[in-house]
């Protein structure tokens, strides 16, 4: 079965022409965006990892990548647990998470666990927003950092933040 029958990636790529149609690099993403959504995907996994391999090469990041399902096959944890095997699974000792799921951790079990626990918090500069009247919308997506700024640009956007560490007491699951 296909991801989505119903998908029309030519009317995706017409929504965000028509969304960034005033932005300076409209052209040139939607013709590196054309490729990656016309090609077929069998679930959305497959349909992530082409996405996110293809911005990866864009913008000069070079960070190794390993499918979940390729560490632990079958696996039958779920969320943190799962995680916490992940990073077993590669002989890891830190976890890096965005900052926004600091709630579905605890840091405790990670620490139980000899992992330690950190979050990214990304620090997002302003850029022009194009067709907005607004004040700059930080974290939008890399659709729109690619619209407005050169890939290598973006790709120096992403290495911007810092890491701290998970904050003590109950929050997760």
């Amino acid at each position: 079965k296909r991801l989505a029958a119903d998908h029309n990636p030519l009317e995706c790529l017409e929504k965000l022409a028509n969304a960034y149609r005033r932005a300076p690099h409209v052209e040139r993403t939607l013709a590196w965006l054309k490729p990656l959504l016309e090609r077929p995907a069998d679930n959305i996994a497959e349909f992530n990892q082409r996405l996110l391999l293809a911005c990866c090469e864009l913008t000069g990041i070079n960070t190794p990548m390993i499918k979940a399902s390729e560490l632990i096959p079958h696996a039958a944890s779920k969320g943190q647990q799962r995680i916490i095997e992940l990073v077993e699974a590669v002989g890891g000792t830190h976890y890096l998470n965005p900052v926004g799921g600091q709630d579905l951790y605890n840091a405790a079990d990670f620490e139980h666990a000899g992992i330690r626990l950190e979050f990214l918090q990304p620090a997002l500069p302003p850029y022009a927003q194009s067709g907005s009247a607004q004040a700059f919308v930080p974290g939008l997506s890399i659709i729109d950092a690619l619209m407005h700024n050169e890939p290598d640009v973006v790709g120096q956007l992403t290495r911007l933040g810092h890491i701290g560490p998970a904050e003590s007491g109950p929050s997760a699951r």
